[in-house]
């Protein structure tokens, strides 16, 4: 992990030590996030760290086998905090966890063939609350929305016979547009539109003009547009008008991935 000084432009190393218990869980970080009192928590590949606001030192959540209440896979993928002030953290394959701050115990979302309104998959990549307070899990075996005081999900996933189903199973990331529509990231299918009133997808991938098919990441700006980010660049979406601006390396970028 590294923190830059904005100011001096200096950098400075949290790394893993084997002899020090209070360091970084592991070096392979993939998630951070500032939750709403100032800490710092880190998902790595060995653990959920906590690092407290003006303190240099993490404390660790970790999997224990033998605790059905601690974290369900040390991997971590993806951290968010929910308008409740609720941690869910989204593991490489033990499914979603939602830690109870008091007690620093988890609840555990995890996949189950027998019940249809359990997590669709346990390889998580994705979290996102939208407007109405919905959990939005992306998976690679489909996306899972969560309402505010519903037992369970509700699952989306690919139906290779219905051409207004979900895309692809494997779903990267979320966007909820001022018209409420959600927009969902796929890896290898482009950028999905979701229509909640209808309950169908509509499709937006490479022969409608996007650079490439898979979409990490998507960001709005102020001016309305979405920033989808790719294996082939940049691209600009206006979802008023459908057009689409890409970027590569020959305008500036490091790497088209």
């Amino acid at each position: 992990l590294n923190r830059l000084n904005l100011e001096s432009g200096i950098f400075f190393y949290y790394r893993h030590k084997p002899a020090d218990p209070a360091s970084l869980s592991s070096d392979d970080v993939r998630a951070i996030l500032q939750d709403h009192e100032g800490n710092l928590w880190v998902g790595t590949s060995g653990g959920l760290d906590r690092l407290e606001s003006g303190k240099e030192t993490f404390a660790h959540y970790r999997n224990d086998p033998s605790d059905s209440k601690s974290l369900s896979d040390n991997r971590v993928n993806v951290l968010l905090e929910d308008r409740e002030g609720n941690l869910w953290v989204g593991t490489r394959s033990g499914g979603v966890n939602r830690l109870d701050r008091t007690t620093g115990t988890f609840t555990r979302y995890r996949h189950d063939p027998s019940d249809s309104s359990s997590l669709s998959d346990d390889r998580v990549w994705a979290l996102y609350q939208d407007r109405a307070g919905a959990i939005w899990v992306g998976t690679l075996g489909g996306i899972n929305v969560l309402e505010p005081g519903s037992p369970g999900f509700k699952q989306y996933t690919h139906d290779p016979a219905n051409p207004s189903s979900l895309s692809n199973n494997s779903a990267f990331s979320f966007y909820q547009d001022t018209n409420d529509v959600v927009w969902i990231g796929t890896w290898g299918n482009g950028l999905d539109r979701f229509d909640r009133a209808t309950q169908t997808f509509t499709h937006l991938t490479e022969k409608q003009g996007l650079p490439d098919n898979v979409i990490y990441g998507i960001e709005p700006d102020a001016q309305g547009y979405l920033w989808l980010s790719t294996n082939h660049g940049l691209a600009r979406f206006d979802p008023r008008t459908g057009k689409i601006r890409s970027y590569d390396i020959r305008d500036g970028l490091q790497s088209n991935e």
